[in-house]
């Protein structure tokens, strides 16, 4: 899609009526740029995995839809600005399914681990049964004599499902580190910290100095920069004392790499 919006000036693309993207994260920047080059173009955000068969859930890019949409803020009913689409819902046949850790079906908001509901899933891994078995679960909302065949297959990305139903990409779940003796998620902090109105767009992790590691947090503003102090009071209300960063880095956006993935580096 970047090859696309980037090329060199020239007479708009009259007759593109669709555009599906898949593989990597969508962000309404992208889409903007596309709009704005084809007055035709409907941009739609396709998600899967190796695992499925082609893309397995979409969400449709309306040209009206507004930069404020997103997960609401709190007590109120005006909605975050978010960079990155929604991955929307499973196609004909299929269901996204948000999972606590508990295994149940997550709330709106809260985050859990996406799973697709597929028959247009693999068989599982060649030669590695163990891993088979841990990533391709029977289907624990269906009762034995409907189980068979019926499948999950456990994505190892964080999501959430926003209140229209969609669900939103979170990051991967595998992104863990460990500080102190505790293993700590870095998507739960930026699942957290992302709800608070004055965030715009974040990111956690580790930051090293004379053999001292310590959590750190980079945060885009929305609107109305807030303090430190309020961020760390925000998060000590959601998460354990030892996942609240005690590092915070303020930038006006998130480097991201030629791909349009976020430059931990």
């Amino acid at each position: 899609l970047q090859l696309v919006c980037h090329r060199q000036p020239g007479a708009p693309l009259d007759s593109l009526r669709h555009a599906f993207v898949i593989g990597d994260v969508l962000t309404r920047d992208d889409v903007s740029a596309l709009y704005e080059l084809s007055p035709t173009v409907e941009c739609v955000n396709y998600y899967g995995s190796t695992e499925t068969q082609r893309a397995v859930s979409y969400y449709v890019i309306a040209r009206q839809e507004q930069a404020t949409r997103g997960f609401p803020r709190r007590g109120t009913n005006e909605s975050l600005p978010k960079a990155a689409l929604p991955l929307g819902r499973g196609i004909r046949d299929v269901q996204l399914l948000v999972l606590s850790p508990a295994g149940r079906l997550a709330g709106i908001g809260e985050v859990g681990e996406i799973h697709f509901r597929s028959h247009h899933l693999a068989r599982g891994y060649l030669g590695d049964d163990e891993r088979t078995r841990e990533r391709f679960l029977p289907n624990p909302f269906a009762s034995d004599a409907e189980r068979r065949g019926d499948r999950l297959y456990r994505t190892d990305d964080l999501g959430r499902y926003l209140p229209d139903g969609n669900v939103e990409f979170l990051g991967r779940a595998d992104a863990q580190v460990k500080i102190r003796g505790f293993r700590i998620e870095l998507g739960e902090i930026e699942a957290a910290l992302g709800r608070h109105p004055g965030v715009r767009e974040c990111a956690a992790g580790v930051r090293e100095s004379a053999a001292v590691r310590r959590l750190a947090a980079w945060v885009v503003p929305a609107a109305g920069r807030p303090s430190e102090r309020e961020l760390r009071e925000f998060l000590a209300a959601r998460l354990p004392d030892y996942m609240v960063p005690s590092a915070w880095v303020f930038l006006a956006a998130l480097p991201l790499t030629r791909t349009g993935k976020l430059d931990r580096s």
